[in-house]
Formats: structure tokens, sequence, C-alpha cells
């Protein structure tokens, strides 16, 4: 009896074992097909699956009024249709190599031939230090190094840090404090799907912080790397009216599927007078090339 009980566990120890590393599937589906499951995102997440990641971006509009703007809290996402020359400049001397306040930055957007591109930049206080990449978009950016070990009190930067273009002064993003807390990350509300990849919209999440009803629209724009008419268009993926507190869109499936090269989202306004706005979303990123 023992040694038939010991082959019963040997037997179900194999079975569980050929379950658990055959039962993820390998490869997403779209809208039509299978449901991704949360232990295909496990896998993604602990990267086991090639060619895909998770995404999750978050942003926020400190001041949002009656005119749409991008939330983020530069109010921009900029979207030019070739690579622009950047520079990242702080307001405070302290931000600097061997200085108490940030000593790098990380910059992650799309670069001239529409790939995703990382760079991180030795800060040099207020004076601007020139970004070595051209991009066509910014969307993440955060402090990688400071001269602080930080707390609630003390932050890992000392002043607001401002990516912008070159001998324009025109905003990209920005790292700010809120509140005298050293944020040391940007805040923004949109993503743009690299040259071979397509993005599965996973979540989505909206919130305003005063009685004012606000409007979010959730957008995107195809085509974003071309450069003469007729142009792909931006338009409305979905909008929410009357926000007055939180909304959350988690569904059992897909949200959406956008292809490569495609602008995503959001936009707000308020009905009258002006509100702080905070969006968050998640997509399964899959692409025919090894992601970062």
């Amino acid at each position: 009896m023992k040694l038939k009980n010991i082959m019963i566990v040997l037997f179900l120890g194999i079975l569980f074992v050929g379950c658990s590393t055959t039962a993820i599937s390998t490869s997403a589906t779209d809208e039509n097909g299978n449901i991704i499951t949360q232990e295909y995102l496990l896998e993604v997440a602990m990267g086991n699956v090639p060619n895909a990641k998770l995404v999750h971006k978050f942003g926020r509009h400190s001041d949002v009024t009656t005119s749409i703007e991008p939330v983020s809290l530069s109010g921009n996402y900029r979207t030019p249709t070739t690579a622009t020359q950047l520079e990242v400049v702080s307001t405070d001397v302290d931000d600097t190599a061997g200085g108490t306040g940030a000593r790098k930055i990380l910059i992650q957007g799309l670069n001239s031939t529409w790939q995703e591109e990382t760079t991180i930049v030795n800060l040099n206080g207020t004076t601007p230090v020139t970004i070595p990449v051209n991009y066509t978009r910014v969307y993440r950016a955060y402090i990688t190094e400071s001269g602080t070990y930080a707390s609630q009190t003390a932050g890992s930067h000392q002043g607001t840090l401002t990516i912008e273009e070159v001998g324009t002064g025109n905003d990209w993003a920005i790292i700010n404090i809120d509140n005298g807390f050293a944020l040391g990350q940007t805040q923004i509300g949109a993503y743009s799907i690299e040259k071979g990849c397509t993005g599965y919209l996973m979540t989505k999440f909206i919130n305003t912080d005063t009685v004012r009803t606000a409007t979010g629209y959730f957008f995107q724009r195809q085509g974003i790397n071309e450069t003469t008419a007729p142009y792909d268009t931006m338009r409305l993926v979905e909008q929410e009216d009357g926000i007055t507190g939180s909304l959350t869109v988690k569904p059992q499936g897909v949200i959406r599927v956008f292809p490569e090269l495609t602008d995503i989202g959001f936009m707000a306004r308020t009905t009258q007078g002006t509100a702080a706005m905070s969006v968050d979303f998640e997509m399964l990123l899959i692409c025919d090339h090894v992601v970062q």
C-alpha cells in the first residue's frame, strides 16, 4: 500500500507540473479570439513570454479647464512627424552631477525610426543639457540617481525638471514638486505604440478631485509616421461624460486593439471652472522583435 500511495503521489506531481508548464499560452490573441488570461499576463510580467511586455501609464493634469488638453503635468503631448532635438534643465543648481538633488534622468519614447529608445542623461542644474537622441515622442521620464537618500521630507530632486525643445522652450514633459514632495517621475496620460508592435488595452481609470464635472476623451491616431496628406485621423475611442469622482473600466477581455504607430491617451476638459484630473491605463504589447 505504501508503494502504491507513493506512485500515486508521483503521478499527480508529474501531472501538476505538466499542466503548470503547458497551460500558459505564449501568444496573445486579438479582440475576436481567445481570452487573454491572468496566468498569461503573469508570465509576461515575469519576462517569460518572448517579445511581449505590459505597459502601465498614468497621467495627471493639475489644472484642467474648459479647454481640451492632454492629461499630463505640462498640458502637452508633443507629436511631431520628424525627430526633434531636446534638452533637459532644472530650476535648481543642486540637480547636477555631485549635487544633493537629481543627478541623472532617464528619458523614454520613440526615436527617428519610430522604435522605443531609452536614454540616460547627466544633469547640470539650471544649465540645459542636450539629449543625445532626437525623439519623435516622449512618454516617460524619471530620476535614476540622486545625491540624497530620499524620504517623505527629503526629495530625490531639488527643483522642477523640464524636457523641452532646444532653442524654443516648448515643453515636452515635466517632473515637479507637489506640495513639497519631489515626485521624481513624469505623469503623462498618453503613449505611442512603436513600429512592429500591437497594443491590447486592458484597463483604464479616470479620476477628478473636485465637485467640478469633467469630460474625459480617450483618443487614438494611427499612422503617426505619415509626413504627407492624406493623413490618418485623430479620433475618439471612448468619451466619459459627467465625471465627478472615479471611473474604472476593467472588463474580462480586451477593451480595444491598437496597431503599430498609433498614439493613444487621454484628453480632458471641465464644464466650468478648473479641476485636477488623473488617469491610468494598462496595455499588453506584443511585438515582432525583442522589447526593452
